[in-house]
């Protein structure tokens, strides 16, 4: 749009552009930049043309939602083993066996760690742009707990152990973040490596969840470990139960057999 003079801007065309992004970006990503350009529009308006109506306003969110990407149990075993760094290997063992964003993981400060009840308490996630990094709130706002076992708790404290400063994950000197490019780069590298699809961090994220529901998992305890606002969220992106499945209900209807 950025190459289109803003007379030329109309409903059809924000609405068409809304549409592309989707084979790029999440529903939640568009709805973001529709805002951002709402508001950039209302500024036009109300500076060089006063009266004009806003062509993003009534612009709808495409419906159409992207296939999520995940590994098999054992593709998430072999990348994070395959890793030549040992702080990557344990921050994608961290998100696979607890589900936390990229930036929660490389926010996470040992004080949110109890190691006495084996749990995390999710209060921060690093952010970054133009290699400028803050540490902000996790994505919906709310911390929460998120528990785990014994083999993250050895990774844990063993990172303890070897680090210098209060990050779990760090720079050599302890004080500074990691660059979260770097992440991005290191899965690229070990899905070359591997001869699998390239997909990115987030996968291990998506994995837990889907892996978790599979295997039985309450939906809402697998909704508050995301971090997820709702329920009805993680039932959206997870839950896909078989076709197969529709005759157990057909089965309830039937008279019993003589």
């Amino acid at each position: 749009l950025g190459d289109l003079e803003v007379a030329d801007l109309n409903r059809s065309l924000i609405q068409d552009f809304a549409n592309s992004m989707l084979s790029t970006y999440a529903v939640n990503s568009i709805s973001d930049t529709l805002k951002v350009l709402r508001v950039a529009l209302y500024y036009y308006i109300d500076k060089y043309a006063e009266g004009a109506k806003n062509p993003v306003r009534k612009i709808k969110l495409p419906k159409k939602k992207r296939k999520l990407k995940t590994f098999t149990a054992q593709e998430a075993e072999d990348i994070i083993s395959s890793f030549r760094v040992h702080w990557m290997r344990d921050a994608a063992l961290l998100s696979y066996l607890t589900g936390m964003r990229r930036g929660e993981v490389l926010g996470l400060q040992f004080e949110d760690i109890d190691f006495s009840n084996n749990y995390i308490t999710v209060r921060h996630a690093l952010s970054g742009y133009d290699n400028t990094f803050v540490l902000k709130e996790p994505k919906n706002g709310e911390e929460r707990i998120v528990y785990f076992g014994q083999r993250v708790k050895d990774m844990l404290l063993n990172r303890c152990a070897i680090s210098p400063g209060p990050y779990v994950f760090s720079g050599a000197d302890g004080s500074s973040w990691i660059n979260p490019n770097r992440v991005t780069g290191n899965m690229i590298n070990a899905c070359k490596r591997l001869g699998i699809e390239q997909r990115g961090f987030h996968c291990f994220r998506h994995t837990h969840a889907t892996l978790a529901i599979a295997n039985g998992a309450d939906i809402k305890v697998v909704s508050q470990r995301l971090g997820h606002s709702s329920v009805a969220l993680t039932l959206d992106l997870y839950y896909h139960p078989k076709y197969e499945t529709q005759r157990d209900v057909v089965a309830m209807f039937e008279p019993p057999a003589a």
